[in-house]
């Protein structure tokens, strides 16, 4: 009996080792900011910029003071900021308004299996609250735009946005 256990056990580990969600944090957790080539990050920095250039643009969008006052009744720690505004609040209420600035104008980029740059909201957020230097974001950035445009080339027959929802489901 305590065979056929540790068999069970020794191919349920294998079969975690060659999932996709394994193999995404394995390749997540294996790049550092020092082995990305110096056109990918000079890229990265573009990315960058530009998302925040149409999270300035939008700034006197109609959306978004309602999505600050939304923020600001639901709280939580002071850890993340929303662009334009310098308001304090969490991560995940950062990541909310900060992410409607950027996708307001539907100027963002288009890259990394779809528009990637919606995943430059919460990648800040996330690197202010952990204290993230730059290095770290940028590489978080590639990771993000890698596993994106891989995930888009894995899937035919399906338009560009139902291939970026498979993106967005399995990376959250």
């Amino acid at each position: 009996m305590a065979l056929t256990r540790d068999l069970a056990w020794q191919n349920l580990d294998l079969a975690y080792r060659s999932s996709v969600a394994y193999q995404f944090a394995r390749y997540a957790l294996g790049l550092d900011y020092e082995s990305l080539p110096q056109d990918v990050v000079h890229q990265a920095k573009r990315c960058l910029l530009d998302a925040l250039g149409c999270a300035i643009g939008a700034y006197e969008a109609p959306g978004c003071p309602i999505c600050e006052a939304l923020v600001k009744d639901l709280g939580g720690p002071q850890e993340a900021t929303v662009f334009d505004s310098g308001l304090r609040t969490s991560a995940p209420n950062a990541t909310l308004v900060n992410s409607f600035l950027v996708r307001f104008l539907d100027y963002n980029d288009l890259g990394g299996g779809g528009h990637n740059s919606d995943a430059i909201s919460g990648i800040l957020a996330i690197s202010e609250r952990e204290k993230a230097g730059g290095p770290d974001l940028l590489a978080s950035l590639v990771v993000s735009y890698e596993l994106g445009a891989r995930v888009s080339e894995s899937i035919t027959g399906l338009h560009l946005t139902a291939r970026k929802s498979v993106y967005e489901m399995t990376t959250a």
